[in-house]
């Protein structure tokens, strides 16, 4: 599943998939994301 970074933590507060794949061009992005 694709998901926006906006996105993402609503995502988080729901059912949790056993596994998430943060990935971008952007590593300070890719990091507030896995922050989230």
């Amino acid at each position: 599943m694709k998901l926006a970074p906006a996105q993402l933590g609503k995502h988080l507060q729901g059912t949790l998939a056993p596994i998430y794949v943060i990935s971008g061009d952007d590593p300070l992005l890719c990091q507030e994301a896995a922050d989230a």
